[in-house]
């Protein structure tokens, strides 16, 4: 019975309700900015960590994939390699494309991250060429925006204005 009543409410107030699950996609999409801002804190101190090593690529590595930074410490890639690198590889100093900017959104966020730029995903990831900054947009919150800029390691959340 209890069961029944809570299945009840639970149709009640979030299914029928729209507004209670777009407050929760937004406050899912703010936690996910929070947690990205503290990755890419995290990352710089990792580098930091192993700079006397002289690393750029693949400095931090999960599993086969190695996370790449640029000379600020901030990463901007995974899609270099160690074996596949001459020995003093040129990387770029920001990220330079859609695929690098969904690779450092899918290596920080880790099992949290959502699907990234498929027509199932729920972010997608763009690079904006004029500013040199990664854009990651939701696709259930279409109003905010997360902007992550490689040369200076700044993490934005762009909201609405809201009027008083």
């Amino acid at each position: 019975m209890t069961l029944v009543l809570w299945g009840f409410f639970y149709h009640r107030l979030y299914i029928r309700n729209p507004s209670i699950i777009e407050h929760f996609e937004q406050q899912t999409f703010e936690s996910n900015y929070r947690v990205f801002k503290n990755a890419i804190l995290r990352s710089n101190l990792h580098f930091q960590a192993t700079k006397k090593q002289g690393c750029k690529i693949d400095c931090w590595i999960k599993g086969a994939t190695g996370l790449d930074f640029n000379s600020f410490g901030y990463p901007v890639s995974t899609r270099y390699s160690q074996q596949n690198a001459p020995f003093d590889p040129l990387i770029s100093e920001i990220t330079s494309d859609d695929t690098d900017c969904a690779q450092v959104w899918i290596f920080l966020m880790g099992p949290l991250h959502s699907r990234m730029n498929t027509e199932q995903g729920h972010y997608r990831a763009t690079f904006r060429q004029f500013n040199k900054s990664c854009i990651y947009r939701s696709n259930k919150v279409p109003d905010r925006s997360i902007i992550y800029r490689s040369d200076k390691g700044k993490v934005q959340l762009l909201a609405p204005v809201e009027s008083q």
